[in-house]
């Protein structure tokens, strides 16, 4: 006589067992109680389950309702792929711009960093050539760091709690 065949049990109940299979299992559970009863309390229970999913009622409108958010779900990805659109747009006319126009902002971008360049020098050399301006203009400097530090703190503070 095999030992408790219990994992085969279920297999058994659902009928996925092949036939020289389920003949060992019959057999044991006609001189088997404890197996026997194991089986019968698992079918009992599969017929519980089944009679409790039959009681169970759709909504009304479950039908429609999925058909609607699928049809949702399609326009929202056309929304997504619309958007690729845009930023590929947007590359297309730098492109063209730059091939239009490349020349005349080349000089511009060079004459505006020119400019800013001696500002920055004038600025410097002012700076440092009159002590009371340079004093002023780190004076100016260490209370704006100061000033940013107390309102990172307190930015971080407010956003901790």
């Amino acid at each position: 006589m095999m030992d408790h065949p219990i994992d085969w049990l279920s297999a058994y109940i659902d009928d996925e067992l092949e036939a020289d299979q389920r003949q060992l299992i019959e057999d044991h559970l006609q001189h088997c109680e404890s197996c026997a009863a194991v089986v019968h309390d698992m079918m009992e229970l599969k017929a519980q389950v089944a009679g409790f999913y039959l009681t169970i009622e759709p909504p009304l409108y479950l039908e429609q309702q999925v058909i609607q958010a699928i049809n949702n779900k399609s326009s929202i990805d056309s929304w997504i792929r619309a958007w690729f659109a845009v930023p590929l747009a947007g590359i297309l006319c730098l492109v063209t711009l730059w091939f239009l126009f490349g020349p005349i902002l080349v000089r511009l971008v060079s004459a505006l960093f020119k400019f800013v360049l001696a500002a920055f020098y004038l600025f410097s050399n002012m700076a440092t050539s009159i002590p009371s301006v340079f004093g002023t203009v780190v004076i100016i400097a260490v209370m704006l760091l100061m000033i940013s530090g107390i309102s990172l703190r307190r930015l971080l503070r407010s956003t901790m709690q």
